[in-house]
């Protein structure tokens, strides 16, 4: 083993890694041009894979094989070279740079038949190297081949320059890397012409190309990786300052309100005299209005902070009275009266499990779920709650016979502060979505067949919580089949 052959595997080594790397990266849909660059690096690879064995001990015609298959993998390196270079840019190729691959794969087809780029086998010695070639003769054909590639990279290497001289410094590593490949090519040339008492020295050019193309890459990645992290931060903040703002105008909406029936109920009782029936009524109002602001302090602390879960042994039927309860009780509070009543229709399954839940948070979400479907426009029957178990959860839906929701508002029930009603500030959904997701689950809306809007989200048993997720998997797929 010498210098040369140890540089030659080396290169074949690292062309190799580039070409795995690169096609790994080229699976994100936003660097799928990289893939072309892992063809080039592979190219790259074996061409210095065909160098390396005609270094080593082989016989004369296993050299002029390893000749034929270099130019094969030289002319796919080129023809690889432009297509990722179009895609880099995201173009097509253009005609003449369509006229070059195609010459540049002719050659590449024509280089494993015998006698067409290469004659005889030629024991090429680098006396002061101690080293020798297991080479062969070039024909006409294959001299023009050379020319053929020599321009075919020429060209690529121009609109780098050029793209430099514009200004581009994204053109730096092309300019250097193409400008090391040619002039090892040339290099090359002048060996085979027995001009230059050196090794080749072409592999080691595809390695430069492959090293200073790979490192430009590795410096955009970290850039626009940076770039991208300052861009969200900006984006986070503009989010909040818009959801700021968003909440700052329905606070100052839903507060102005009541605020001036307050104050003007106040203003009122100052001129009545003590005594004056009409005063009861004025306490009434602001005992209403005091109500109202306190139950909208409420639903906004409870959409704004944080979900924290403690997860313990609960059964459904127990949270789901409560919620019921407190659903009655909170309308009651409220004033308000729905026209089919509070009834609830309970179609829990009697072999449910034991939940791993917050019951707190879980009722809470009932809670709000009810509540909506109680002032459901049109309703006429019972709310109905249903609790199902599906493989390791237990699916809980809130159902009701109404009008259900508009097609146009079904895609904005659940974001913050949407709202049809005349009272309340829209964060009902927004909190239930919180508290499934809370719990490994999403609140999802569904059309109740008949009329009507149906919410259903999931929780985990106590069973699923203690078991591994190998066991888990393993049910899942037992019961798939």
């Amino acid at each position: 083993m010498n210098l040369v052959f140890s540089l030659s595997v080396v290169a074949c080594v690292i062309g190799l890694f580039f070409a795995a790397f690169t096609w790994f990266m080229a699976r994100a849909p936003e660097l799928s041009q990289l893939r072309m660059f892992a063809y080039s690096c592979l190219c790259g690879s074996a061409y210095a894979a065909c160098n390396a064995t005609m270094l080593s001990p082989v016989s004369a015609e296993t050299g002029l094989w390893m000749d034929r298959l270099s130019l094969l993998f030289a002319g796919l390196h080129g023809a690889s070279w432009y297509f990722y270079r179009a895609a880099r840019e995201r173009r097509s190729l253009s005609r003449t740079e369509k006229t070059i691959v195609a010459g540049g794969l002719f050659f590449s087809a024509v280089a494993p038949i015998p006698g067409m780029l290469y004659s005889v086998p030629w024991e090429h010695h680098i006396e002061w190297l101690g080293i020798t070639y297991q080479d062969a003769r070039s024909t006409t054909l294959g001299d023009l081949c050379f020319v053929y590639y020599a321009v075919a990279m020429t060209l690529p290497l121009f609109r780098s320059i050029r793209g430099l001289l514009r200004g581009d410094r994204t053109e730096i590593a092309d300019a250097i890397g193409l400008g090391l490949l040619l002039l090892s090519g040339f290099h090359d040339v002048g060996v085979a012409a027995g001009l230059l008492p050196t090794p080749y020295l072409l592999d080691l050019g595809y390695l430069a190309l492959m090293l200073s193309v790979a490192t430009s890459l590795s410096i955009r990645f970290k850039a626009t990786t940076i770039r991208l992290a300052e861009t969200q931060k900006e984006l986070l903040r503009h989010e909040r300052l818009a959801a700021l703002g968003e909440l700052s105008a329905v606070v100052a909406h839903e507060v102005r309100n009541p605020v001036a029936v307050i104050f003007n109920a106040l203003a009122s009782l100052k001129k009545l005299p003590e005594g004056d029936p009409r005063r009861n009524d004025l306490f009434d109002i602001l005992e209403e209005e005091a109500d109202r602001l306190r139950r909208m302090v409420a639903d906004l602390l409870d959409f704004a902070k944080p979900q924290h879960v403690a997860l313990t042994a609960a059964h459904l039927p127990n949270i789901v009275a409560g919620a019921v309860a407190s659903a009655r009780a909170a309308l009651t509070n409220s004033g308000a009266t729905p026209s089919a009543g509070t009834q609830v229709a309970t179609e829990l399954a009697r072999d449910l499990p034991e939940l791993s839940c917050d019951p707190e948070l879980v009722r809470r979400a009932l809670v709000n779920l009810l509540s909506n479907a109680f002032l459901a426009d049109g309703r006429k029957g019972p709310v109905v709650v249903r609790g199902e178990r599906h493989l390791d959860r237990v699916v809980v839906s809130v159902i009701d016979d109404g009008e259900g929701v508009p097609e146009s508002n079904r895609v904005r029930i659940f974001q913050p502060f949407f709202t049809t009603r005349a009272t309340g500030i829209g964060l009902g959904l927004p909190v239930v979505a919180r508290v499934a997701e809370a719990h490994g689950s999403e609140l999802s809306f569904h059309p109740t067949p008949g009329g009507g809007a149906t919410f259903r989200f999931s929780l985990a048993t106590i069973d699923a919580a203690e078991r591994s997720p190998v066991q888990e998997q393993l049910e899942r797929d037992e019961a798939a089949a």
